[in-house]
């Protein structure tokens, strides 16, 4: 609550108002005589303000400008970053990409297939990140990065990007080609299994080569043959290609003794010998009846094959074919001949003249 209180200012006692604790300040009055008593704060305050310098308005004015273009700037940039920001914006918006229906897995191969082949229609410009191609000698997972650009009024650049997977597989396997389903060969013979391999190619790369062991990119020839001793022997030819893919063939062996004899040999040249039975000549005639004879008798097709030896002397399983006096040597008996062990399977004019003759069955 305010209170008057008395405060002596010159002579006079000057009313004034308590304000608080410690805040006093005087009041003007009027005297006795109606004039106006001013306090000395009064005086101090009504005293006149001395004139600014130019200098002290011309930066004050200068200050007030700066602020001023300030003030304007920063709003004028901040109105132009937001537009700029803005067509960004609508640029990349306006950014787009689409692809074919076409597989994205293709086959191990030595083709590069381009990328852009997939793009089946986009806005801006289309560019890729890191490679543009397929390249289908690489199996395995390959990515590309499709990226769409525009530029905008700001001359600021607009960009999207598509990631698209594409996969290289190897699935076709090596192909094996045999001369021969079956080789026979006489006991003691040389003989290189790898040699009745006729080819072996991989789809992609081509010819594969020979390999004591297995490894990726070649073949290798499996089989326990034994060439001392007779018998039917197997042997598999294995192959894999440079992707893993693997695939086999066999083929039978079959080794037999052959006749220990040390004389003259039948052959295309001599065609008349003394072989270990006696005289021996050579005929060369279709066979199909003898072998169903033969067949009828009980030489099956499964143990007593007809085929045509390397040197042209014609075979039933095991046995070279030849023709005989029946009377002497009946058919289905066996003979030794300087060509190997012979089984009777025919007979000819040949045999009323001279009954011991044997007549062998040849391809020359």
């Amino acid at each position: 609550m305010s209170v008057i209180t008395g405060n002596e200012t010159g002579r006079r006692i000057t009313p004034v108002y308590s304000l608080g604790e410690g805040f006093h300040r005087a009041l003007p009055r009027k005297s006795a005589d109606d004039d106006l008593i001013l306090p000395d704060w009064y005086a101090e305050a009504s005293a006149p303000v001395p004139p600014m310098s130019p200098l002290y308005i011309g930066a004050l004015t200068a200050l007030v400008l700066i602020v001023l273009c300030a003030f304007v700037g920063v709003r004028y940039f901040r109105e132009l970053e937001q537009k700029m920001e803005k067509s960004l914006e609508e640029a990349e918006a306006s950014l787009a990409i689409s692809f074919t229906n076409e597989p994205t897995v293709f086959e191990y191969g030595s083709e590069q297939i381009p990328a852009i082949r997939f793009v089946s229609d986009h806005t801006g410009e289309v560019s890729f990140e890191g490679s543009d191609v397929i390249d289908t000698s690489k199996v395995g997972l390959t990515q590309i990065v499709y990226r769409v650009s525009a530029v905008d009024s700001y001359n600021q650049t607009a960009q999207k990007e598509v990631v698209r997977n594409y996969f290289v597989q190897d699935t076709a396997s090596p192909v094996i080609e045999l001369k021969e389903d079956l080789v026979r060969i006489g006991a003691w013979d040389e003989f290189d299994p790898s040699a009745n391999v006729l080819t072996v190619e991989d789809p992609a790369d081509g010819k594969m080569d020979y390999a004591e062991n297995a490894e990726k990119g070649k073949y290798t020839v499996v089989t326990d043959l034994d060439t001392h001793t007779a018998g039917d022997y197997l042997v598999t030819v294995l192959a894999q290609d440079k992707n893993g893919n693997t695939c086999e063939a066999s083929y039978g062996v079959q080794v037999r003794y052959v006749y220990d004899y040390s004389g003259n040999v039948l052959n295309p040249v001599i065609g008349t010998i003394n072989g270990p039975n006696g005289k021996e000549t050579y005929y060369n005639l279709p066979m199909d009846l003898i072998v169903d004879i033969m067949r009828g008798m009980g030489f099956s097709e499964e143990e007593y094959p007809y085929w045509i030896r390397k040197d042209g002397v014609k075979m039933l399983g095991d046995y070279v074919m030849v023709a005989a006096d029946l009377h002497i040597r009946p058919r289905g008996s066996t003979i030794e001949t300087s060509l190997g062990t012979g089984l009777v399977c025919d007979t000819g004019g040949f045999a009323l003249r001279n009954p011991t003759q044997i007549d062998i069955a040849v391809d020359w």
